[in-house]
């Protein structure tokens, strides 16, 4: 396995890997726009975001482009508005903050969105990587067909013992595997059929990456908190609209249980105490801001 410095920033990145990112830079200038998805293994906090900027950062340095927090974006108004303004041949991440019960939803909504960008963006030639959990919860056509590469990234676990004898697992972060368009296609399929298993597939090759930032890190995670407190403050906004008529008529006419079913069905979750507040607050025409989802 071998490693190199790359860009400016001279941080340490896999040859297969820059090798990769080199046909991509190549081929935008050649009137080509990507999609690279990057994904976690099903796990969070593995080092997806880090990855995917590293990887980011590294194609822009090539094209000539700049790559900032401007590049980072959290949701698909933010994606068009900044495609529009960014110059040809640019680096955009897409990465999913939010967490949700209901994936597969927000799946659909984001294969959805990448679509209907495409068919709006698709002549500035821009590279967008997408950061999300999970490659399985994407829809079909996204996963196999209109996306280029899978950067699956994955912890390793080495047995230890403690000082008091204990024996456990140590998991390190920092390895990933990549599967080209071919071979993510093969994995999707395959895997989908064995219940979501990244095991069933054959990568192209596997790597190492470190822990480097190429943004500010804390200028990263507040971007990030800013956006999911907006996110859920217009959620609680507009839940009567996104809901409609019959979410009134069940807080009016039906039972608590009746009301739960429905917010979990949409995505909600809300305890009781959060239900009759709910319920209270449809019948005085009250704001209630305490909805999470």
């Amino acid at each position: 396995m071998k490693m190199e410095k790359v860009t400016d920033l001279q941080y340490w990145m896999d040859t297969h890997l820059k090798t990769q990112l080199n046909t991509i830079c190549y081929n935008m200038g050649r009137d080509w726009d990507f999609v690279v998805i990057v994904t976690g293994s099903g796990l969070v906090r593995v080092g997806k975001s880090v990855i995917a900027q590293q990887a980011g950062y590294y194609v822009a340095h090539k094209m000539g482009t700049p790559f900032t927090l401007k590049n980072v974006v959290f949701d698909s108004e933010e994606l068009m508005k900044t495609a529009h303004q960014l110059p040809l041949n640019s680096v955009i991440v897409y990465d999913e903050a939010r967490a949700t019960l209901d994936a597969k939803k927000v799946m659909e909504r984001i294969s959805k969105t990448l679509m209907d960008f495409f068919a709006e963006c698709g002549m500035y030639n821009h590279l967008i990587i997408l950061v999300l959990p999970d490659f399985f919860e994407l829809n079909r056509r996204m996963a196999t067909t209109r996306s280029d590469a899978l950067i699956n990234v994955f912890r390793s676990a080495e047995e230890k013992k403690l000082q008091d004898g204990t024996e456990v697992l140590n998991y390190k972060r920092g390895y990933f595997e990549f599967y080209g368009k071919r071979r993510k296609k093969e994995l999707y399929i395959k895997g989908k059929k064995a219940y979501d298993n990244y095991g069933v597939g054959k990568r192209n090759f596997w790597g190492e990456f470190r822990e480097f930032w190429v943004v500010d890190k804390e200028e990263y995670m507040k971007k990030k908190v800013t956006f999911l407190r907006r996110d859920r403050s217009k959620k609680d906004t507009h839940i009567e609209s996104r809901l409609g008529i019959t979410f009134k008529v069940l807080c009016r006419y039906e039972s608590q249980r009746k009301v739960s079913e429905l917010l979990t069905n949409e995505g909600y979750k809300v305890s009781q105490g959060r239900i009759n507040q709910l319920i209270k607050s449809i019948s005085t025409n009250t704001p209630v801001s305490s909805y999470d989802k």
